[in-house]
Protein backbone atom coordinates (compact mmCIF):
# COMPACT_ATOMS: atom_id res chain seq x y z
CA UNK A 1 0.00 0.00 0.00
CA UNK A 2 3.12 2.30 0.96
CA UNK A 3 4.42 1.63 -2.52
CA UNK A 4 1.20 2.11 -4.55
CA UNK A 5 0.34 5.55 -2.43
CA UNK A 6 4.38 6.56 -2.84
CA UNK A 7 3.54 5.73 -6.94
CA UNK A 8 1.03 8.11 -6.76
CA UNK A 9 1.80 10.92 -5.18
CA UNK A 10 5.07 10.95 -8.03
CA UNK A 11 2.72 10.17 -10.69
CA UNK A 12 0.48 13.44 -9.43
CA UNK A 13 3.97 15.65 -8.99
CA UNK A 14 5.22 15.05 -12.44
CA UNK A 15 1.65 16.11 -13.50
CA UNK A 16 1.46 18.95 -11.41
CA UNK A 17 5.27 20.07 -13.24
CA UNK A 18 3.86 19.60 -16.43
CA UNK A 19 1.10 21.78 -15.61
CA UNK A 20 3.05 24.10 -14.56
CA UNK A 21 5.15 24.20 -17.69
CA UNK A 22 2.29 24.75 -19.68
CA UNK A 23 1.54 27.68 -17.71
CA UNK A 24 4.64 28.97 -18.25
CA UNK A 25 4.37 28.23 -21.88
CA UNK A 26 1.11 30.00 -21.75
CA UNK A 27 3.00 33.11 -20.18
CA UNK A 28 5.54 33.72 -22.64
CA UNK A 29 3.07 33.58 -25.31
CA UNK A 30 0.80 36.29 -23.76
CA UNK A 31 3.78 38.13 -23.30
CA UNK A 32 4.89 37.83 -26.75
CA UNK A 33 1.21 39.32 -28.18
CA UNK A 34 1.89 42.08 -25.86
CA UNK A 35 4.96 43.37 -27.60
CA UNK A 36 3.39 42.00 -30.92
CA UNK A 37 0.26 44.43 -29.95
CA UNK A 38 2.52 47.27 -28.36
CA UNK A 39 4.45 46.97 -31.63
CA UNK A 40 1.12 47.29 -33.86
CA UNK A 41 0.65 50.47 -31.59
CA UNK A 42 3.84 52.18 -32.14
CA UNK A 43 3.11 51.67 -35.60
CA UNK A 44 -0.51 53.41 -35.66
CA UNK A 45 0.79 56.45 -33.73
CA UNK A 46 3.66 56.75 -36.39
CA UNK A 47 1.09 56.91 -39.40
CA UNK A 48 0.06 60.96 -38.63
CA UNK A 49 -4.27 59.78 -39.77
CA UNK A 50 -6.25 56.48 -39.82
CA UNK A 51 -6.33 57.44 -43.51
CA UNK A 52 -3.23 56.89 -44.33
CA UNK A 53 -3.58 53.37 -43.62
CA UNK A 54 -4.07 51.58 -46.97
CA UNK A 55 -4.91 47.95 -46.68
CA UNK A 56 -3.92 45.61 -49.77
CA UNK A 57 -6.96 44.68 -51.51
CA UNK A 58 -8.23 41.07 -51.93
CA UNK A 59 -6.44 39.13 -54.42
CA UNK A 60 -8.80 38.70 -57.57
CA UNK A 61 -10.26 35.10 -57.98
CA UNK A 62 -8.04 33.02 -61.04
CA UNK A 63 -10.65 33.03 -64.08
CA UNK A 64 -11.57 28.95 -64.53
CA UNK A 65 -9.15 27.75 -67.12
CA UNK A 66 -10.97 25.52 -70.47
CA UNK A 67 -9.24 22.59 -71.24
CA UNK A 68 -8.87 22.52 -75.05
CA UNK A 69 -8.38 18.73 -76.37
CA UNK A 70 -5.60 18.55 -78.89
CA UNK A 71 -4.69 16.18 -81.67
CA UNK A 72 -1.68 14.27 -80.53
CA UNK A 73 0.29 12.74 -83.35
CA UNK A 74 2.03 9.37 -82.62
CA UNK A 75 5.46 9.49 -81.64
CA UNK A 76 7.95 8.06 -84.19
CA UNK A 77 9.22 4.37 -83.66
CA UNK A 78 12.97 5.75 -82.71
CA UNK A 79 11.81 7.74 -79.89
CA UNK A 80 12.07 6.78 -76.71
CA UNK A 81 10.47 3.86 -74.95
CA UNK A 82 7.29 5.61 -72.53
CA UNK A 83 7.90 2.18 -70.34
CA UNK A 84 11.32 1.65 -68.14
CA UNK A 85 13.90 -0.49 -69.50
CA UNK A 86 14.66 -3.52 -68.45
CA UNK A 87 17.13 -4.15 -65.96
CA UNK A 88 20.78 -4.20 -67.26
CA UNK A 89 23.24 -5.37 -64.63
CA UNK A 90 26.44 -3.63 -66.48
CA UNK A 91 24.59 -0.32 -66.34
CA UNK A 92 23.95 -0.72 -62.45
CA UNK A 93 27.35 -1.93 -62.19
CA UNK A 94 28.42 1.67 -63.83
CA UNK A 95 26.05 3.59 -61.84
CA UNK A 96 27.83 1.83 -58.54
CA UNK A 97 31.00 2.59 -59.58
CA UNK A 98 30.40 5.97 -60.46
CA UNK A 99 29.51 6.65 -56.86
CA UNK A 100 25.56 7.24 -58.25
CA UNK A 101 22.70 7.43 -55.02
CA UNK A 102 20.59 4.94 -54.99
CA UNK A 103 16.75 5.35 -53.58
CA UNK A 104 13.42 3.94 -53.31
CA UNK A 105 10.93 3.84 -56.62
CA UNK A 106 8.43 5.98 -55.40
CA UNK A 107 6.07 5.26 -58.65
CA UNK A 108 7.17 1.43 -58.72
CA UNK A 109 7.19 -0.05 -54.83
CA UNK A 110 9.99 -3.21 -54.85
CA UNK A 111 12.30 -1.58 -57.28
CA UNK A 112 15.17 1.37 -56.62
CA UNK A 113 16.22 4.16 -58.74
CA UNK A 114 19.60 5.94 -59.48
CA UNK A 115 18.98 9.70 -58.43
CA UNK A 116 21.27 10.97 -61.32
CA UNK A 117 20.37 8.93 -64.37
CA UNK A 118 17.45 7.46 -63.17
CA UNK A 119 17.99 4.17 -64.06
CA UNK A 120 15.50 1.51 -62.47
CA UNK A 121 16.51 -1.48 -60.64
CA UNK A 122 13.35 -4.02 -59.47
CA UNK A 123 13.49 -7.11 -58.15
CA UNK A 124 14.98 -8.38 -54.83
CA UNK A 125 18.91 -6.62 -54.42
Amino acid sequence: MIHEGRQVVAALSERKTAIGRKIDEALEGIERLQDQIKAIDTVMQIVVTPRDIVFQPPRPAAPVLEVVVTQVEPAPAEAAPTRPLPFRPVAYLKCVADGHDFMNSRSRPGHITCRRCKMRRGGSF
